[in-house]
């Protein structure tokens, strides 16, 4: 019983025949691969990806044009200056008075007492010489800035306006530097 088959099983196991059977290749494309519910979902995440980057370079872009439109309102003035020719030259005298330095914030402090308006208070400090410092920050930086002393503190301001609306259009280019400035009356 075993006789017979031995030689017709040896057949089939034997290293030396090559195997004739062909392979099945699967082909086609990525999507005709994966089964249907897979394409949906990669479908929804490359939609998803898709998405986002989008919104992200669209902020980017938004916040780009909204500080060129916020440049454009500022008027350029031409840098030639006309230099006028003086005909008669006369040596220039010492004065011999003395000019105080003072003179200036007197003339503020009294403008501050008798104006009835708004102005925009930048900072606060305890120490008069840190808020010297930062007042002059602000005056290189082309605002009109003065130091009111309150109680205890002495507060950084800019600018004097007769109305809110003035104060709050000066506000806005200030939060940009200060993102606590805020509007008070003097």
């Amino acid at each position: 019983m075993f006789t017979k088959n031995k030689p017709t099983q040896l057949e089939l196991f034997t290293p030396h025949v090559k195997n004739t059977t062909p392979k099945k290749r699967i082909q086609g494309s990525f999507f005709e691969k994966i089964a249907p519910y897979e394409k949906n979902i990669i479908l929804g995440i490359c939609f998803l990806v898709i998405f986002i980057v989008s919104y992200a370079l669209g902020i980017e872009k938004g916040r780009k044009i909204q500080t060129v439109d916020n440049n454009s309102n500022v008027i350029q003035i031409p840098s030639t200056i006309t230099t006028n020719k003086v005909i008669g030259k006369e040596p220039i005298k010492k004065a011999n008075s003395r000019i105080e330095t003072k003179q200036p914030k007197n003339k503020i402090r009294r403008n501050l007492a008798d104006f009835k308006g708004y102005t925009v208070q930048v900072a606060s400090f305890k120490n008069k010489t840190s808020a010297e410092k930062e007042k002059l920050t602000l005056e290189r930086k082309g605002f009109t800035a003065y130091v009111i002393p309150k109680n205890k503190y002495v507060i950084v301001c800019v600018g004097m306006f007769n109305n809110k609306d003035k104060a709050k259009i000066s506000q806005k280019k200030l939060k940009r530097l200060y993102n606590d400035c805020l509007i008070r009356k003097l």
